[in-house]
């Protein structure tokens, strides 16, 4: 049976850490609060996926983000998200997300926190057909040929306001930013109902879009769209967002996830990749029996990495200044 295939970049940049923004790939999903130095690919074959963008609306000192506590609810409730149907897939959400709302409602209230929640949008493609769920203001985005289609709904007081006739110009440009909906908002135990797009039967080169509001803040859909267009690897294309974005004045997290149905596979040479790893296991190899040591000349300075997951954690005064990685 032919299993369609989705290749899936994602990439982010922390203004400082821990990250406020985080991510979910089916069941993974990156430590809590740490960023990329190189983006994640992967290609995925199968009938349903589940795939996520977060982000904080507040942050606390010694406390999980929200927005990694949220992916990683997504990340344990996979099988839930993915085994169901179209039809069925709106009850599946709302419970789900009642009981996340449930878990940072509760972490809120024990520690005294103010606005800790998390934004979200969820792509879920079950059986070849695409729907979007999404609360606060990360956006997804489809782009079919030359058509760019918002699949998502911004909940900012903005955004009611401009369904509204739109803000006056007296209108103070932070609470435009406020969030009217977010997973946390509502008081444990209260039901939660995101918005749901219409579903989308996914076509061969469908192109789909997920990114946290530094994105959407400083770049217009006219130009989202000629960047997603452009005739070059995903990687590039996610890095321009990125990059164009944090050009124009992104303050907060900027994150993008690009997943493209079709195209040649991510990682198709898989003989290259087991000689670079035997390579660098050689390389170690000779080190260590040379007595060689790698020292940190400021380690105190510096976010600590873990040589196992290839992540960069927050440390005590960290100050990253480029993309950390998460795996290869």
């Amino acid at each position: 049976m032919f299993l369609p295939r989705f290749n899936v970049t994602v990439r982010t940049n922390a203004a400082e850490l821990p990250a406020r923004d985080s991510f979910c790939i089916n069941d993974c999903t990156p430590p809590s609060g740490s960023v990329m130095v190189k983006p994640v690919q992967r290609t995925l074959r199968g009938r349903s996926f589940v795939f996520a963008v977060t982000d904080s609306t507040a942050m606390a000192d010694n406390i999980t983000p929200p927005s990694a506590l949220m992916s990683e609810l997504i990340a344990e409730n996979c099988k839930k998200l993915c085994n169901t149907t179209t039809d069925k897939l709106g009850i599946i959400v709302n419970d789900f997300l009642t009981e996340a709302n449930g878990e940072l409602s509760s972490k809120a209230s024990a520690y005294s926190l103010r606005n800790y929640g998390a934004s979200y949008a969820m792509l879920h493609i079950l059986d070849g057909t695409a729907v979007i769920s999404n609360l606060g203001n990360v956006s997804a985005f489809l782009l079919r040929g030359d058509e760019l289609s918002q699949l998502s709904e911004n909940h900012s007081k903005k955004q009611e306001l401009v369904a509204a006739g739109g803000p006056s110009e007296d209108e103070n440009e932070t609470q435009l930013h406020v969030l009217k909906k977010y997973v946390g908002h509502s008081k444990c135990g209260d039901p939660v109902t995101p918005y749901f797009s219409e579903t989308v039967e996914v076509e061969r080169d469908d192109v789909f879009l997920l990114c946290s509001n530094g994105i959407t803040d400083k770049l217009p859909e006219s130009r989202i769209k000629y960047i997603l267009s452009l005739q070059t690897t995903d990687e590039k294309i996610v890095r321009r967002l990125i990059s164009e974005a944090l050009a124009r004045g992104a303050e907060d997290d900027v994150t993008a996830m690009l997943i493209r149905n079709g195209g040649k596979p991510i990682r198709s040479k898989k003989k290259k990749s087991l000689f670079i790893v035997a390579a660098i296991a050689a390389a170690l190899l000779a080190a260590a029996i040379a007595g060689i040591s790698v020292r940190n000349n400021s380690p105190a300075n510096k976010p600590a990495i873990s040589e196992e997951a290839g992540v960069v954690t927050p440390s005590a005064s960290p100050a990253p200044t480029e993309f950390m990685t998460i795996e290869e």
